[in-house]
């Protein structure tokens, strides 16, 4: 049996190796912990260095407030105010330092001497011009003239371009000031007939032709003019006698003034003038802007076919928005023609429209034509017909003719001094009841009158 006093030394020896046995585990724990604070090291290192490598967030602060009034292109459309305040602040992502391809610059050779460049380089060659220069260019087939450049004849020089070769671009090019004939353009196909399929098939690009003594450009066959504007030139913005010719998104304006007054025609409105004249075949004028000519906006003559206008802007044109004279087979569809005619045959001032003339559109003595979903406000007349012994027309009469879903507005409702109507009227006698004349389900509104098919 074991004294109370070794049971004592046991029981002290029992604690003594739990202690040690603690302590060589909290030993443990610790160097352990160690070197786990130790080894973490490395990857948040590493972790660090991974965050710094995101690209950086910039906040940009938004702009100041700022409007900027654009002037109106027609003298009946308000300024367009536009608002360019930054909505929020934009968020800036760091980029790569490489920067897009420059848009829209010139490759090619660098015109310095005029006429002489294109001499010197063959057919085909596409040319970069820049500055201003009094220059009369002929180019070679397939060439190509860019600018931003500033073709000015001075008030001297006859024409600027002279058309003698097919396929010719032309872009970002002003044309001014030069003195061309009667009838010619500073951008000119030297004659008719066959010059018209030698100098065929060329592009004009976002031109700015104007302030030239005549017609600001005649075309080639199968000429595309598109965008630019053909403006103050002293008698008409384009007139040609060639086919398949395409105006697209162009501005034709103020073109048979006398001078920047706006007040007196350059050119008598019975001769050739105004916004835009031809004798040619296939012609289209769609998408554009044609206002304040001192004659018609567009006039078609001596048997001109199947021509197509849709979806232009006429307006405050002198004479006729658009005039279809002895020609046949066409189309006018979409277009709005706002306040025509108002200074045509008329006395300045007066409110009389002369017999038919002065319509939003007029057909005289032309044949086969629709007219169809075109606007018409406040024009002197509005779609109008009109009947004249032609024997230069093929055939000269007005007959097949078909004006539907027109809106027209603007009249005195047939009272008073007629201003507003719509319908035909022939001056030689002629039974335009036979003549198969349509109109129908047309609109019309505040005071527009419609006064038959023997006005």
């Amino acid at each position: 049996m074991t004294s109370r006093s070794e049971r004592l030394r046991l029981a002290r020896a029992g604690r003594r190796r739990r202690l040690e046995v603690s302590a060589t585990a909290l030993a443990a724990t610790l160097a352990l912990f160690a070197l786990l604070l130790a080894g973490s090291a490395a990857p948040w290192h590493r972790l660090h260095r991974w965050r710094s490598a995101w690209p950086t967030v910039k906040t940009v602060a938004p702009a100041p407030t700022t409007k900027t009034t654009l002037a109106p292109t027609t003298s009946t459309a308000p300024p367009v105010t536009r608002d360019t305040t930054a909505s929020a602040p934009r968020v800036v992502m760091d980029a790569p330092t490489t920067s897009a391809p420059s848009q829209g610059v010139c490759v090619g050779v660098a015109m310095t001497l005029g006429q002489a460049d294109i001499d010197a380089y063959p057919a085909g060659t596409a040319f970069c011009l820049s500055g201003t220069h009094n220059w009369t260019l002929t180019p070679k087939a397939g060439d190509s003239l860019t600018g931003p450049a500033t073709l000015d004849g001075g008030g001297t020089t006859k024409y600027a371009i002279v058309a003698t070769a097919p396929n010719v671009t032309l872009t970002g090019l002003t044309v001014q000031h030069y003195v061309n004939g009667n009838q010619e353009g500073a951008i000119r196909v030297v004659n008719y007939g066959t010059s018209f399929a030698d100098a065929a098939n060329w592009h004009l690009n976002n031109l700015d032709v104007g302030f030239n003594s005549n017609a600001g450009a005649n075309a080639g066959d199968g000429w595309t003019f598109t965008g630019g504007r053909y403006h103050d030139n002293r008698q008409e913005g384009l007139g040609f006698g060639a086919n398949n010719v395409t105006v697209d998104g162009v501005e034709l304006d103020h073109n048979n003034f006398t001078d920047t007054t706006y007040t007196k025609r350059q050119t008598d409105c019975g001769y050739e003038a105004g916004g835009m004249k031809f004798t040619a075949d296939d012609v289209t004028v769609k998408n554009s802007s044609i206002h304040d000519n001192a004659c018609r906006g567009i006039w078609s003559d001596m048997n001109s076919q199947r021509t197509t206008f849709t979806n232009n802007t006429i307006a405050n044109n002198w004479d006729e928005g658009i005039l279809i004279e002895i020609s046949s087979y066409g189309t006018i569809s979409g277009n709005t023609l706002t306040h025509n005619g108002w200074h045509s045959y008329s006395p300045a001032g007066a409110t009389t429209c002369s017999w038919l003339w002065d319509g939003g559109v007029t057909l005289a003595s032309s044949d086969h034509f629709t007219v169809s979903n075109n606007t018409l406000v406040n024009n002197c007349n509005g779609l109008t017909g009109t009947q004249q012994t032609r024997p230069d027309g093929t055939p000269g009469l007005l007959q097949n003719d078909t004006f539907t879903a027109n809106t027209i507005s603007g009249g005195n409702g047939g009272t008073g001094e007629d201003w507003g109507r719509s319908g035909v009227v022939a001056d030689n006698g002629a039974n335009l009841t036979t003549r198969n004349l349509v109109f129908t389900n047309n609109t019309l509104t505040n005071g527009a009158t419609f006064c038959g098919l023997n006005c």
